[in-house]
Order: C-alpha cells, then sequence, then structure tokens
C-alpha cells in the first residue's frame, strides 16, 4: 500500500528530527462509490489506519455547478481540518 510508505518516511524523518508535516490525513479524491475499488479502498484504510484522519471527496459533476454539492462540503470540511484539526475530528470520512 503507497499510504504504509508514505508514512514510513514521515515517521522516519521524525525520528532523524528533520522538519516536517507535524500531522497528516488521507485525502481519499475522486472517489465514485459505483466502483469496486473504491468501495474497498477506504474501509481497508480505515482499518489499517484507525488513528489517522481521513477525508473523502467524492467524484461529484456538481461540484463545479455549485456550492452546496456533496463535493464541496467534503473540501469545506478538509479545509477546516488544516485551518483547526481539533474541530474537525469527529465526522470526518463521511463516505
Amino acid at each position: 500500500m503507497r499510504a504504509a510508505r508514505v508514512i514510513e518516511i514521515l515517521e522516519s524523518y521524525r525520528r532523524k528530527g528533520w522538519r516536517g508535516p507535524q500531522r497528516w490525513a488521507f485525502v481519499l479524491s475522486q472517489i465514485d462509490a459505483r466502483r469496486s475499488l473504491d468501495k474497498q479502498f477506504a474501509p481497508q484504510l480505515a482499518q489499517r489506519y484507525p488513528d489517522t484522519p481521513r477525508f473523502t471527496i467524492h467524484q461529484d459533476t456538481t461540484l463545479s455547478l455549485a456550492a452546496a454539492s456533496r463535493g464541496a462540503s467534503e473540501l469545506s470540511l478538509l479545509a477546516q481540518w488544516i485551518i483547526d484539526p481539533t474541530k474537525v475530528l469527529e465526522g470526518t470520512d463521511a463516505s
């Protein structure tokens, strides 16, 4: 899993005292619930990394048309977490 490799690299940097991100999250973008791989990936990621916040940005054709679309709401949730992660931890990965 590519996510495991990225986390391994970030943790090795932290152990060596290198500057870098102090927190991270998974952002699943262009998720289409009709695709079987997309249905399987999020639960597997949640099982393997239960303490890492996850955000899902669904493939949403209305995203470019309406600010009230599901995709726009999901992007807003991600932006809120970037600004202040303590206010958004509950309710992440609202897929």
